[in-house]
């Protein structure tokens, strides 16, 4: 779905903007962003001790300055600085002139503040969400008669106002009585400028800032050389720009980005067009008409497509390709009809510098020139001091960013290709195509085929280095399903197929028994390998963490949780299926419905199982329980139970006999265990229906139902339904297209980790 750009234009900081960051303390990306567009705007400032103190509070004095300066007034706080207003806001106080300049009764406009109704106006109590609401709905022009009344509370009608404009995107938990947090203010100033002031299409950044936000360009530089008056160039395809932004992400070269600036046509923030999208191909060879990439997959690319380096246009793929050598990554940008609209090269092979940690303080000594300004170790925050010896390194000099790894894959050394003398990929436990980059050749050189070693792996899952497994050994974490075909002079065989965390496909033989393989799937495995072809199984235990997942803290009992951790849930005695961290959208997720924490070897999490947390596990759709009773082996008489959506068809042999219900929308989760050879039901959920719902409310995440802000299930493209005619269609857009009021079905409330699971046209 395309996000309208007044309800999600939000600034997307990637890979390294934690770490150029102003204000150490901002872990949030979302704030982070928000809050340096509006320190450039000189909104908002940090701390005397140079942190931003997300969690703390504004006055509603300071709430009076940022509200003022926003709205370009704040040479007014001169003209109202010598009288009395307040009877508590003397010529002692601060922000004398700027309450007043506030509560100033200006002809035909609303004041932005109010007192207390006792004369008194408390500029140093915190203020309220109600409060800081109500006054930018005042400087989007809106009176108090334009808001009216919403409920009992006085700022109820301000709050339902707020919502209906997208005032408080992102913010939807907030309640008006709720002391607004100085993260949240930020969020709730950066709404401001991308809501449309009263009576006009126009949003308030262009009708008072006189800003703008530009039509996409394509990203070539984001800071390049430093100005004489101050900044730093940007340039795109469209032509160079300035920027205050020292915290702009070089991964945002190659994309295709909005630009939003000030009045003097600054560039304030990058905003990635979601029209676009953006893959990163690492190339393992390029022909006339298409590109091969390290995976093996062939992209088909056209002579005319643009290529570009850094600041200028290289020519195109045509005239270029020829140049293009093994292993130089390139960001290949596709529009919504995914046509290929431009290739970048992000460097040459050498820009990037991989290397294994060494023992002691320095653990890249001489890997590299110069030192990082900032270190992450497996997607976290870390110092020099967090590197392990056989972790992994990845420096790029361009943003000064090193990259950590600590992944590990131990097991026998079963091919090379082309030859072991010279290998360019790698296979073990079954798992071809490692791609082995320069650094580890001189290691794996060493081993012989047959040989068990112990590959340390950089985030991409390349190999960077080789040792010997009986000096490091470590066992990856996995879901494994196992299947049963043949014998052998030892018995039946068995086969293991192992899903890693890492992402990684693992094959190879195992000792096993028709229970274990039915059990499989429903648990994390810790696999390794010791002999050729075969693969070491053994069921994955809990680490000696325990406590609440705070989500939103990304912590766990007294561990941090790694934004790469891999995500798993399982419903009862069904599958253990790989969810990922987007879906949980609990703000918390309480210890007992935690199964299993893996940590990694710094000691954070890196792996959690949940139990039924996510609703990810069940399968949704529409079903039809009037397929007459089945005679099943393991039961009597009992129902089947078929369900489809768009994408798939599950038919399930239940434990009741559902025959008199007749067709429903709900959630099912195959078990387990079978009988008789046939799929069985292990659990299912029942839907809300809510109707009436206009395509409007409909967000590019979620939908707003009844005040109610749903998040839409990441299937929610296969689970919509016309009832009319019968047919699933391919996706929301085209039910958004088909009717403008639609019924949609939620498995549980949002409080509770729910999510809109179908969309059905009546």
């Amino acid at each position: 779905m395309k996000k309208h750009i007044i309800a999600g234009l939000l600034a997307v900081c990637l890979a390294v903007a934690p770490a150029l960051a102003v204000f150490p303390d901002v872990a949030d990306p979302a704030v982070s962003e928000a809050v340096e567009t509006l320190r450039q705007l000189e909104v908002i400032n940090g701390r005397p001790d140079g942190t931003f103190d997300p969690g703390g509070t504004f006055t509603r004095g300071e709430f009076c300055k940022m509200a003022l300066t926003i709205l370009g007034r704040a040479d007014e706080r001169q003209l109202y600085a010598g009288r009395v207003i307040f009877s508590d806001v003397t010529a002692g106080h601060w922000a004398l002139g700027w309450i007043n300049a506030a509560a100033a009764v200006r002809e035909g406009v609303t004041p932005l503040v109010r007192g207390r109704g006792d004369g008194r106006f408390c500029p140093d109590d915190p203020i309220s969400a109600g409060e800081a609401v109500t006054i930018l709905l005042r400087c989007l022009g809106y009176s108090d008669e334009d808001v009216g009344e919403g409920g009992g509370a006085w700022y109820g009608g301000a709050m339902v106002r707020a919502r209906s404009i997208l005032l408080l995107k992102g913010l939807e938990k907030v309640d008006g009585g709720d002391t607004l947090t100085r993260a949240q203010a930020a969020l709730l100033f950066e709404n401001l400028l991308y809501t449309e002031t009263k009576n006009s299409s126009d949003i308030f950044l262009k009708t008072v800032l006189g800003g703008d936000v530009q039509d996409a360009q394509l990203v070539l530089e984001v800071k390049g050389k430093t100005l004489s008056a101050g900044g730093w160039a940007l340039k795109t395809d469209k032509g160079s720009y300035v920027t205050f932004r020292a915290d702009l992400d070089a991964g945002l070269q190659g994309q295709m980005c909005r630009l939003v600036t000030d009045k003097e046509g600054n560039v304030l923030a990058l905003q990635p067009d979601e029209d676009y999208t953006v893959r990163s191909v690492r190339i393992r060879s390029a022909e006339a008409r298409y590109v091969v990439a390290d995976s093996g997959q062939q992209l088909l690319v056209k002579g005319d497509v643009p290529l570009w380096r850094a600041d200028k246009v290289q020519s195109t793929y045509a005239e270029s390709y020829k140049e293009l050598v093994p292993g130089v990554t390139a960001l290949f940008c596709y529009d919504k009809t995914d046509t290929l609209v431009s290739i970048y090269l992000t460097g040459d092979s050498d820009t990037a510098v991989t290397a294994v940690a060494k023992d002691g303080a320095r653990p890249f000594d001489g890997a590299w020139e110069g030192g990082p300004t900032a270190v992450y170790k497996n997607g976290l925050k870390a110092s020099l001091s967090d590197v392990k010896p056989y972790d992994v390194g990845t420096f790029d000099p361009r943003t000064g960013v090193l990259e950590v790894s600590d992944k590990k894959l131990t097991g026998v050394y079963e091919n090379a290709v082309p030859s072991p003398v010279s290998p360019n990929t790698v296979t073990i436990m079954g798992c071809s195509g490692l791609q082995v980059l320069d650094c580890a050749l001189e290691d794996l050189a060493q081993f012989h085929l047959g040989d068990r070693v112990t590959l340390l792996l950089d985030r991409s899952n390349r190999v960077a280095g080789v040792v010997s497994a009986e000096r490091v050994a470590e066992k990856a974490l996995g879901v494994a399903t196992i299947t049963k075909g043949g014998r052998d002079s030892y018995g039946d065989i068995y086969t293991a197929t192992v899903t890693t965390s890492h992402g990684l496909t693992l094959k190879g033989r195992v000792r096993s028994n028709d229970q274990i393989v039915e059990s499989a799937p429903g648990k994390l495995w810790e696999v390794t390998s010791t002999r050729l072809g075969w693969l070491d199984l053994s069921t994955a235990s809990s680490a000696g963490v325990t406590g609440d997942w705070d989500v939103k803290a990304m912590t766990l009992g007294g561990a941090q949780v790694s934004p790469w951790a891999a995500v798993y849930d399982k419903i009862e005695s069904g599958r253990m299926v790989e969810v990922g961290m987007d879906a949980v959208t609990l703000s918390s997720v309480p210890a007992a419905s935690i199964a299993l924490v893996h940590l990694d070897s710094s000691g954070a999490v890196d792996a959690l199982a949940l139990r039924d947390v996510t609703g990810d596990g069940y399968t949704y759709g529409a079903t039809d329980y009037t397929q007459g009773i089945h005679d099943s082996a393991w039961s009597g008489s009992n129902s089947t139970l078929a369900l489809t959506n768009g994408a798939e068809t599950l038919t399930l042999v239940t434990g009741v006999n559902f025959a008199a219900k007749g067709m429903e929308y709900v959630g099912v989760a195959p078990a387990l265990l079978s009988r008789g050879g046939e799929a069985t039901l292990a659990n299912w959920v029942s839907l809300t229906a809510h109707s009436g719902v206009h395509r409007t409310a409909f967000g590019e995440e979620s939908v707003e139902v009844d005040g109610v802000t749903w998040p839409l299930a990441s299937a929610i493209d296969s689970c919509c339904y016309n009832a009319k005619s019968e047919t699933w269609f391919a996706s929301l857009d085209a039910a958004l297209a088909y009717s403008a009021t639609l019924t949609v079905y939620c498995d549980r409330s949002p409080s509770e980790g729910g999510k809109v699971r179908l969309v059905v046209v009546e």
